[in-house]
């Protein structure tokens, strides 16, 4: 250093500092050795994990390096584990309710996730300020082959992370994440998710699998089942997987899992009745501004992929109900039109109503309306008069009228179904 100092000195850019040694080898030597402990630690680590050792048992190896509270939550934002050193009452309530439930509470992480949707995709490290939390936390996401799985959470209480500190995380996520790719194929509940969109698709190579699992739930084989799909007018991030796991865990009466952006709940009615199920998922749909569609009655699961696009019906119209689920029975007659006046190759509409339509507008009178309103109320004068607010003998003589213009006869069933087909075909 010019000042004939003969201790050893390290420099990186302009940072150095003095070693309080004159053996440079020494000190190498030291290097060596605690870069050789440190990998013989991360290799225990590796070997109990092959050893199929918890994933709070990896947490637990970090609790010295890394003395702040930590968790894994997976996909659907539930813990899979949390620091041992931080107990329930260290922190705050949000962490004694993640000890408690695995869960921070829908209302939480729909703000969470509104705040910071981007996140997932972010495959570096990444911080979260102390909003919607009381602290900040520092996280970095788990992916298996591209795939999503979940991440690893460290929450800032009072100092922040040293490059130190910054380097046990990134080991202690390296051997987390090698967990999650050892016990991938081994996880129970992503085989179940997984074959459920299989059948949801059609596709029943893993039936037979399915229906042992519902079977250990004393679902019967050929039980009676029903569909109810969930979705939600804003994109709450992973809220259908978070709340598809937490429905999974407490009954045993459904299966939930995420399709296509929606959540599906498959429903045994033997066991517990629609509408009973719907009451005990109300809150749910309620709080996180859900609507959705339920399907008919079916008992053989190669049927689900029909009964899923009954269930679906509701979502093909603009009317948004939050918090309501509506049998399909409501939708088909309006979908059955509107598929056959969206995909129609010619007009189906009965050429009388073209009729009066001209007739109307030339004349300024109202035969178009006056019929629709008799067919509705099934050919029956009284009641047709009464909502016309009309006298019964005019009524007779406008539909005489009707009758010598276009040449209908009301006794005819199809000449009926024609028309009231044309009626539904122009309100769809």
């Amino acid at each position: 250093m010019g000042n004939d100092d003969s201790r050893v000195y390290c420099r990186h850019r302009s940072n150095y500092f003095v070693v309080e040694s004159t053996n440079i080898n020494e000190i190498f030597n030291q290097i060596i050795s605690h870069i050789n402990e440190t990998q013989n630690w991360i290799n225990n680590i590796n070997i109990m994990i092959a050893n199929n050792c918890l994933l709070s048992d990896v947490l637990s190896e970090f609790s010295e390096k890394l003395p702040f509270p930590i968790m894994v939550l997976d996909v659907s934002q539930t813990a899979l584990a949390i620091s041992e050193n931080y107990g329930k009452g260290s922190i705050d309530k949000n962490w004694d309710q993640m000890i408690d439930t695995g869960s921070l509470g829908v209302e939480t992480i729909s703000i969470y996730n509104e705040l910071y949707k981007e996140s997932i995709f972010t495959k570096d490290f990444y911080y979260i300020p102390a909003n919607p939390f009381p602290y900040p936390s520092y996280n970095r996401n788990i992916y298996v082959n591209d795939e999503f799985m979940g991440f690893l959470s460290l929450i800032l209480l009072d100092k922040p992370l040293s490059e130190a500190h910054r380097g046990w995380y990134y080991i202690a996520w390296e051997c987390i994440s090698n967990w999650v790719q050892l016990h991938i194929g081994q996880n129970d509940l992503l085989m179940r998710n997984s074959v459920f969109n299989e059948i949801l698709s059609g596709n029943y190579e893993n039936l037979n699998y399915f229906k042992g699992l519902l079977s250990t739930f004393g679902w019967k084989d050929n039980c009676n089942k029903q569909i109810i799909v969930l979705g939600c007018v804003s994109n709450h991030l992973n809220m259908n997987a978070h709340i598809a796991k937490l429905l999974n865990l407490h009954l045993d009466h459904l299966f939930a899992n995420e399709y296509q952006d929606k959540l599906v709940i498959l429903c045994n009615v033997d066991q517990i009745s629609l509408e009973e199920q719907l009451q005990i998922i109300q809150p749910i749909i309620i709080n996180s501004g859900y609507y959705g569609g339920s399907s008919n009655i079916f008992n053989n699961l190669k049927d689900t992929p029909h009964f899923l696009l009954q269930a679906m019906l509701p979502f093909w119209t603009d009317t948004v109900n939050i918090g309501v689920v509506s049998p399909c029975q409501n939708h088909i007659l309006p979908y059955i039109f509107h598929l056959l006046k969206t995909s129609a190759k010619m007009s189906l509409t009965h050429p009388a109503l073209l009729l009066l339509q001209e007739y109307d507008e030339a004349h300024k009178s109202d035969y178009h309306t006056l019929l629709y309103t008799y067919l509705k109320n099934q050919c029956n004068q009284t009641e047709t008069a009464n909502q016309l607010h009309m006298h019964r003998s005019s009524l007779l003589r406008k539909l005489t009228t009707i009758q010598e213009l276009t040449g209908l006869d009301f006794n005819d069933y199809n000449t009926r179904l024609h028309l009231m087909i044309s009626y539904e075909l122009d309100e769809s």
